[in-house]
């Protein structure tokens, strides 16, 4: 993949008092369309009146990111944005933000590139903006991982930035890169789990779902199933990190659904669910194949993983079936608590985890809890019918962090949260390749028994066929993935999942992208005589 599409255009916004959000300056110009411009422009700020009032003559700095669907593809939004309080000023504030927009969620580099980039860009204007863009576009991506830096100049300034490994980038970054032991591509190795991290791989996952940790089985499972699940955070950081955070548990799995980070009240997705909803009304139940109904099946169109700031979704959606509420401190889980009255300590969550935290999972609903009270709380509301356990020894495991203090300083607890987001992912990674390891026979191509090299015929993976793969799972003689009896419990509830997710969009998209990848290196990259599947494996 060229340099050239990995970055679309670089902007900075400004919140005008008469006329709200506009881009003030835009590189390249014509970029953008005048609807893409008018999105971008309503991302770029807050967009909920819960957030705090600024002290006079100061300054907030924050960061968050959005994306936006575009015909066939996705314009990902990187965002720096800068309120400032000044009695000076007209009206007496500001806000500008300086957005770095792409094709691709590269979360860690434009998030880097925005926060760097952003304070000098608002400062010097529109030349800034062309230094950024012009910088940004010639990054070179296929470096060594020992020299994956590289040195930007804006206006005088030196910015240092860590390019992504080309393996964490979507598309077909993997498929090109050739393994020289076997001459395949590294995607379709039977250990190419190990090459596709994903873009969210270096996300805290710790810190940014602390308050539901106990919650990350059932979470899980409605990522794997595309069920509707919305992340209400008190700033656009705290919803869009996580978000983030629980797109990383998911891998290799890719999410297949709409996914906003961070979506306003003005978005036309916003308008989407609203008019579609959830066909019932508000408390009513909902029902559904396999019992897991309430777990929210949204029609094909609408966003299906949101991340929003303000409590007016909850008004417009009052049955949306699962919510997360992060940020807002109390509740379940508040990070201003020390470690010693945390109730997120990790021999709490163990506790807690072996009693299924029922009375938690099924509260009533999110919009009770969060409009009703006088201030919003941290928690989840989970619809009922999730067969997925919290695992005692993975939160047994993870170690206490401690508040910052003057003694231990943020860094301490840095390193902490990272270690112990470490021990989430690897866990989930683990968790969702051995739900995948069953279809992997299915998808793999191979040539027929008792010869060398595929004929004719054999130009391709074999057709995928999720009957077969159900039947051979429920027959008591098959092989059932042992993380997953941990996880729900029993084989009989393993293979009722596996059910609901082999009619899933993320399985659909999973194997019709991996089928693509292989025929796509075949067809390019191999002569007709000479194709050999024998040795191409699965994730």
């Amino acid at each position: 993949m060229g340099s050239q599409q990995l970055i679309t255009a670089v902007c900075t916004v400004i919140f005008d008092l008469d006329q709200g959000q506009k881009i003030e300056s835009l590189h390249p110009p014509a970029s953008l369309s005048e609807g893409d411009q008018q999105r971008v422009a309503y991302h770029a700020f807050p967009d909920s009146t819960a957030q705090k009032q600024l002290a006079p003559a100061s300054i907030r700095d924050s960061s968050f990111f959005f994306r936006l669907p575009r015909r066939g593809s996705s314009l990902y939004g990187f965002v720096f944005c800068r309120q400032r309080q000044d009695e000076a000023l007209r009206r007496g504030a500001e806000q500008r933000s300086f957005v770095v927009l792409s094709p691709l969620p590269l979360h860690a580099l434009w998030t880097a590139l925005a926060c760097a980039a952003g304070p000098v860009c608002l400062a010097y204007g529109p030349h800034a903006v062309v230094d950024v863009y012009e910088a940004a576009l010639v990054f070179p991506i296929a470096l060594p991982l020992a020299d994956r830096e590289a040195q930007v100049w804006i206006r005088g300034q030196q910015l240092t930035l860590a390019l992504p490994d080309p393996a964490t980038i979507p598309g077909t970054a993997a498929t090109q890169t050739l393994d020289p032991g076997t001459g395949l591509p590294q995607a379709l190795l039977a250990d190419s789990h190990k090459l596709t991290a994903g873009p969210y791989s270096h996300v805290d996952v710790y810190s940014a779902l602390q308050p539901v940790l106990q919650h990350l089985w059932t979470l899980w499972e409605l990522l794997v199933l595309g069920r509707r699940l919305a992340v209400i955070g008190a700033s656009p950081g705290v919803c869009s990190e996580g978000i983030a955070a629980l797109l990383s548990l998911l891998s290799p799995l890719p999410y297949a659904g709409d996914v906003r980070p961070y979506l306003t009240i003005q978005d036309p997705g916003f308008a989407a669910l609203t008019c579609q909803g959830s066909g019932a009304a508000p408390g009513a139940p909902q029902t559904g194949a396999e019992g897991d109904g309430a777990s929210g099946a949204q029609p094909e169109g609408a966003p299906t993983l949101v991340g929003v700031t303000n409590l007016y979704f909850l008004k417009g959606l009052p049955a949306w079936p699962n919510t997360v509420a992060l940020g807002w401190g109390g509740g379940e889980a508040s990070g201003a608590q020390t470690a010693a009255a945390a109730p997120w300590a990790p021999r709490r969550l163990a506790r807690a985890a072996a009693g299924r935290l029922a009375s938690l999972v099924s509260r009533p609903s999110a919009a009770g809890a969060l409009l009703g009270a006088p201030a919003p709380s941290d928690g989840a509301w989970l619809a009922p019918g999730s067969g997925a356990r919290a695992q005692r020894g993975v939160l047994g495991a993870l170690v206490e962090v401690p508040a910052p203090s003057l003694a231990l300083g943020p860094e301490r607890g840095r390193r902490l949260a990272a270690a112990n987001s470490a021990v989430l992912r690897r866990h989930f990674q683990e968790l969702t390749r051995a739900l995948l390891f069953p279809l992997l026979p299915c998808i793999t191509p191979a040539p027929r028994p008792g010869q060398g090299s595929p004929g004719p015929g054999d130009r391709g993976p074999p057709d995928f066929d999720p009957g077969r793969v159900l039947a051979d799972l429920a027959d008591p003689s098959g092989t059932i993935p042992d993380p997953l009896v941990q996880v729900f419990g029993t084989r009989a509830r393993v293979v009722a999942f596996y059910a609901r997710f082999l009619a899933s969009r993320n399985c659909r998209a999973w194997v019709e992208q991996r089928q693509a990848d292989a025929r796509a290196w075949q067809e390019t990259s191999l002569p007709e005589e000479a194709t050999s599947w024998s040795h191409v494996s699965g994730v």
